[in-house]
């Protein structure tokens, strides 16, 4: 079902015109694709199961009881995965496997239905880049592939 070649090709833009921005996948979800001087930054999903939080807990790491302590902090400007370091109850090394299976399950979720529309809207700098964990743009088109 996947288009595959045009997913590349648009990322082989934005990667050589070095854009700021999201390009937007629909299909039976919406999926966005978030670049920051065109390198790929992250993969939004509305799949509640792909979540940092839940993904910790469905592969052990966590308890769901310390996950929800540690989200109703809200007044903390720490991400979820740093706010569980701090309290020591997730080695960091954990934040990197995780984001590396929450891309793997959002990418094969993407790839399985048909692609209604692809479109790229340019955002300022001040919207991205907050993930500070960016994979490479050839990793990425080998994963869409």
């Amino acid at each position: 079902f996947f288009p595959n070649k045009n997913i590349v090709k648009a990322v082989e833009f934005i990667e050589k015109s070095k854009l700021d921005g999201v390009l937007i996948i629909k299909n039976e979800s919406v999926f966005s694709l978030h670049f920051f001087n065109g390198c790929f930054q992250y993969i939004g999903s509305g799949n509640l199961d792909s979540l940092f939080g839940k993904l910790l807990v469905a592969e052990k790491y966590i308890k769901e009881e310390d996950l929800n302590i540690v989200l109703k902090n809200t007044q903390s400007h720490l991400k979820c995965g740093e706010r569980l370091v701090e309290k020591s109850l997730l080695s960091p090394h954990v934040i990197s496997e995780i984001l590396m299976l929450q891309f793997d399950r959002r990418i094969e979720e993407m790839k399985q239905q048909p692609i209604q529309s692809v479109v790229f809207t340019k955002t300022s700098e001040l919207t991205l880049g907050a993930h500070g964990h960016v994979v490479s743009g050839d990793f990425l088109k080998s994963r869409v592939r």
